[in-house]
């Protein structure tokens, strides 16, 4: 079984972690250059500037199996918050199973499986899975 999971944020990757450790395959295509979805800043518009800071505690935004290291503020700063994504996503070899620039334009049911349709890097990209994690957040 192969699922193709959409999004490279917090959602995304525990999403891809959990079903690694049940033996199920995974792709993640995420549509930016980076993973860390709403927490990363880039020119693209991003929601986070370079003076945001979590307003939910570190207690509440660490995943249950990863803390954050005892030194880190109550409230992380994005740019922590990413670099805690990166040491989980380095953590569960995560990161070989995500396309990044991978636009995601459709997806199509097709019997007991799901065709996928994307731009990835500028090249059209296509591949039929048998499930979809939708892990784009709330604003996408």
């Amino acid at each position: 079984m192969k699922i193709c999971v959409i999004g490279a944020g917090a959602a995304g990757l525990v999403t891809a972690k959990e079903l690694r450790a049940v033996g199920i395959e995974v792709e993640v295509l995420e549509k930016r250059d980076n993973m860390g979805g709403l927490w990363y800043l880039d020119e693209k518009g991003s929601s986070v500037s370079e003076k945001t800071y979590a307003t939910s505690s570190k207690t509440f935004l660490q995943f249950s199996d990863f803390p954050f290291d005892k030194d880190e503020d109550s409230f992380p700063h994005h740019s922590h918050y990413i670099k805690y994504l990166k040491r989980y996503t380095a953590a569960h070899d995560l990161d070989r199973f995500i396309h990044y620039n991978c636009e995601v334009l459709e997806t199509i049911k097709e019997g007991d499986t799901w065709r996928v349709k994307a731009n990835h890097n500028g090249q059209p990209y296509e591949k039929v899975f048998d499930g979809l994690a939708i892990c784009s957040g709330l604003h996408h």
